[in-house]
C-alpha cells in the first residue's frame, strides 16, 4: 500500500497527531515485528496509523488501551463527558484495521494487571500529568523487549499550542529514558520522542545519549518561544519568509 493511500485512511479520522507523526508511527509499527501497545487511543487516528503499519510489516496485534469515558483537555483542564468507543470502533472498521486491533476499554492500570505478553512497540499518549505518565511508564516499560521501541507523544510541545510543554512527560522522558542506561537511539519526530530498549549501553551510546539529552533540553527551552514568535509574524504578516523558517525548525526534529 502506497503512503498516499495510507495517508487518506489516517487523515479521515479526527485526532491530535500531525501527518509527520502519523507517518512515523506507521513506519515504527511496520518495522517493529511484534506486539504493539498503545495507551490513549481517543477516536483512533494514532491507532489506525499503527495498525496500517503493522499490516504492512509483521502483522502484530495492536492493543489499544483507552477507557473511552470522556475527553480531558490537558491544556484547559476541562473534562467533557463523551463516550468515544462507538466512533473509535467505527473509525477502525472504516480504515479496514479492526481485525488487527484489540480494544481494551479500560484504564492503563487495569489492562496491566496480569499482563505477560512481550511488547515490541509501546506508544504512550494517555493522561499527560506526571503521576499518570509515570504510572503508564512504570507498568508497561518492563514488558518492552530488548530492541523494542518506546514512543511518547507531546514530549516536546502540544500540537496547536507549540509554546505549551507537558512537564509530566518531560520529567519521565528525561529521568526514565534519556538518563537511563536501558535506552539508546533516541530520535525526535514532531512532538514525539522515541528510543530503543537495550540490554547494555556502549560508551559511544552513552555519549550520544548525553548529546540527545542536551538537545532535548535545548529544544524544550527555545523551541516554544521561537515557534510562538514565528506564528505571530505569520498571522500579522510582518515577515513573509516566517513560515519557511518555522518549517525548517520543525524539520530539525523530524
Amino acid at each position: 500500500m502506497e503512503w498516499a493511500e495510507v495517508r487518506t485512511k489516517i487523515q479521515a479520522t479526527e485526532g491530535l497527531i500531525s501527518e509527520a507523526e502519523a507517518k512515523c508511527l506507521y513506519e515504527l509499527a511496520k518495522n517493529c515485528g511484534g506486539i504493539i501497545v498503545e495507551i490513549g487511543s481517543w477516536k483512533g487516528k494514532s491507532t489506525i496509523s499503527l495498525a496500517l503499519g503493522s499490516k504492512a510489516g509483521g502483522g502484530g496485534k495492536v492493543f489499544a488501551i483507552d477507557p473511552h469515558q470522556g475527553t480531558y483537555d490537558d491544556f484547559t483542564g476541562i473534562y467533557t463527558p463523551e463516550n468515544t468507543e462507538p466512533i473509535f470502533r467505527k473509525n477502525i472498521k472504516r480504515a479496514g484495521v479492526d481485525d488487527i486491533i484489540i480494544p481494551l476499554v479500560m484504564k492503563s492500570e487495569e489492562a496491566a494487571r496480569g499482563w505477560t505478553v512481550p511488547i515490541s512497540l509501546l506508544f504512550i499518549d494517555g493522561a499527560h500529568d506526571y503521576e499518570n505518565v509515570k504510572l503508564d511508564f512504570t507498568l508497561w516499560e518492563p514488558h518492552l523487549i530488548p530492541g523494542g521501541i518506546i514512543c511518547f507523544h507531546d514530549a516536546l510541545y502540544c500540537l496547536g499550542h507549540p509554546w505549551r510543554t507537558y512537564h509530566g512527560i518531560k520529567r519521565i522522558v528525561i529521568d526514565g529514558v534519556l538518563k537511563s542506561d536501558r535506552f539508546s537511539k533516541v530520535q525526535f519526530c514532531g512532538s514525539m520522542i522515541q528510543a530503543t530498549k537495550v540490554a547494555k549501553l556502549s560508551i559511544k551510546d552513552k555519549i550520544l545519549k548525553r548529546l540527545r539529552l542536551f538537545i532535548y533540553i535545548l529544544l524544550l527551552t527555545y523551541f516554544p518561544l521561537i515557534t510562538l514568535i514565528v506564528d505571530i509574524l505569520i498571522r500579522t504578516r510582518l515577515f513573509r519568509p516566517s513560515k519557511f523558517i518555522k518549517d525548517k525548525i520543525l524539520g530539525l526534529i523530524r
